[in-house]
Order: structure tokens, then sequence, then C-alpha cells
């Protein structure tokens, strides 16, 4: 089985990238990401729940971390080993990155034995694509977006595994630079 996995900050493209690769190579098994699966059940639990704060990562990092770390880790765990490629949004290398940039190191006590343990083979690192824009959605600054592609960028190079440059292009083009790299 070989993990991949496609990352990069806010706009740089990789939603784009992963529902193109969805909608291409079928026979793969896609992984989401854990840390919107973590907000989208807080999400639930602050509708459902009247005066509940929950703990997405803008809230309180400490508590939102650990949460994307076990799910991660209960994503990953339950991959099939018939399944012979398998595509993550983003994964628990993501988690340092966060972790640091939260001020939360605590955070990574065993985690990078859990990295060891999970063999990913490449990570596909998305650079920038288009002007960037803040929204309702992307609260952050372009700044801030910057110093996050960097944290990402250090915890991928750390890791030691392959790390592949998705640069600004058209996402037909990331596809074959994919492509091309897992010899489909």
């Amino acid at each position: 089985m070989k993990k991949i996995i496609i990352t990069g900050g806010p706009h740089t493209g990789k939603t784009t990238l992963l529902n193109t690769l969805k909608a291409k190579h079928q026979n793969c098994t896609y992984i989401a990401e854990a840390a919107t699966l973590v907000i989208e059940a807080e999400h639930q639990r602050v509708q459902s729940e009247d005066g509940y704060i929950g703990t997405f990562p803008w809230n309180n990092y400490s508590a939102f971390g650990p949460k994307v770390i076990a799910k991660s880790l209960e994503l990953e765990g339950g991959l099939n080993s018939k399944s012979s490629l398998v595509i993550l949004d983003r994964s628990l290398i993501d988690t340092i990155a966060y972790a640091r940039l939260n001020h939360c190191e605590h955070l990574l006590d065993g985690l990078y034995d859990e990295i060891k343990k999970a063999q990913y083979h490449k990570a596909f690192f998305c650079d920038f694509v288009g002007s960037y824009e803040s929204n309702h959605i992307r609260s952050e600054s372009f700044e801030e977006a910057q110093m996050t592609q960097k944290a990402l960028k250090t915890a991928y190079l750390e890791s030691g595994i392959q790390v592949i440059d998705m640069p600004a292009v058209p996402v037909e083009e990331r596809i074959l630079i994919l492509e091309e790299a897992l010899d489909f």
C-alpha cells in the first residue's frame, strides 16, 4: 500500500486537486482531512447543545489538536490492506506545523512515532494559486497564510518523506505531475 498526501496551506488549490483526482481515479482510496471532520462534528454539537462553545482551532488548539490526531489515527487505522494507493487530504505531519504555529509543542509527544508507523510514501505540496482573499471560511490574512505554508513545508521536509512541489499551475497540469510521479 502506498500512502500519498496532498497538502498545502490555505488557498493552494488542495481541495480542487483532490476533487479532480477523485473524479479521474475512482479506484484509489481517499481519506478526508481529519481537522475538517472534527470541525464538522463540533459544529453539530454547537447546534445541538445550547451554549456549547466547541473546541474549534481558533478557540483552543490545545483541545482541538488531540482530537485531530485521534481522528487521523482512526481514519488511517481503518485502511484496508487491499488498497494499493491511498490519497490523504493532509496527514499527521500537518499537525506538527499547526501545533508549532499555535505554541502547542506539548502535543507532539509520540506524534513522530505515529508518523513513522504511518509509512507515508510521498507528499504533494501545493503552492498558492490565484490572488488571496480572506472570507468567512478563510479568515486568516495573506501573511498568516504564508506563515502556515512555511510551517507546513518545514514539517514535511523534516519528516524525511519525499516532497513534490505542486506549482501554481492549472489543476490539469497538477494532475499530470501527480500521475507522472506515481506512474499512473
